[in-house]
């Protein structure tokens, strides 16, 4: 024992409890399916998961996180995430509770559901549906001027 620790009382080092689980290390954004490029696969895709799609796929894509078809990519089918970017070929539906970013040069032909969709620099806000009751608030506000 030191100098030091008579006379300030060193105190035991706390061991701390060993565990047999493994500490599980997440990734921001991890990827959890991967489609590479030459590589076509088809079928339904679901789960909490990000997917990144730079060959092609042919089906259903339903995960809670985010879809991006990469430049070179193609994707038939239809898509529902949380965001969704596209850089490659789309051609069905993509339903994106967040932000859809379609990129300059990309090939979407798909419809589009989203939060809020980013396209040429600028953020576009959903078009809501117009209820009849609205149509006639707006038909009585024009009759008035």
């Amino acid at each position: 024992m030191g100098f030091f620790s008579r006379l300030f009382g060193k105190k035991k080092a706390e061991e701390t409890p060993r565990t047999s689980e493994p500490r599980v290390v997440r990734n921001d954004p991890p990827i959890s399916f991967f489609v590479a490029p030459n590589d076509a696969l088809g079928g339904k895709l679901t789960g909490d998961a990000n997917v990144y799609i730079a060959g092609s796929f042919n089906g259903v894509i339903a995960v809670s996180g985010l879809v991006w078809v990469a430049e070179g990519g193609r994707l038939k089918g239809r898509i529902y995430c949380e965001d969704a970017y596209v850089a490659g070929g789309v051609e069905g539906r993509i339903h994106a509770s967040g932000v859809i970013d379609i990129a300059a040069g990309s090939e979407c032909g798909a419809e589009l559901e989203y939060g809020r969709l980013w396209s040429d620099g600028a953020f576009e806000e959903p078009a809501l549906p117009e209820t009849e009751e609205a149509a006639q608030t707006a038909e009585t506000a024009a009759d008035r001027s």
